[in-house]
């Protein structure tokens, strides 16, 4: 299930919280989370804009101090497009 949002989504993404061009860690399921496109999408977006999470240093590499620091973010995303929704 999608880890990105409230709802039951199926997640076709493994996801690295951390990318590893940050040097995130690529085997750590600490930084894996599994995502729905759109979510995946959007946080590649948010990266690309400099976003990033907090992290600290593992075994392998970097990981994320509070996976739900993503997850909030991007459910915060979610509401922000829900009302721009006109009925």
């Amino acid at each position: 299930m999608c880890e990105g949002n409230g709802l039951y989504e199926p997640a076709d993404v493994t996801d690295h919280i951390v990318p590893m061009k940050q040097g995130g860690a690529k085997w750590n399921e600490l930084n894996h989370m599994g995502m729905c496109h759109s979510h995946h999408n959007r946080k590649r977006g948010l990266e690309s804009h400099g976003h990033c999470v907090v992290t600290a240093v593992g075994t392998d590499g970097l990981l994320p101090n509070d996976r739900e620091e993503i997850v909030n973010i991007l459910l915060a995303k979610d509401r922000q497009n829900e009302d721009l929704w006109i009925d």
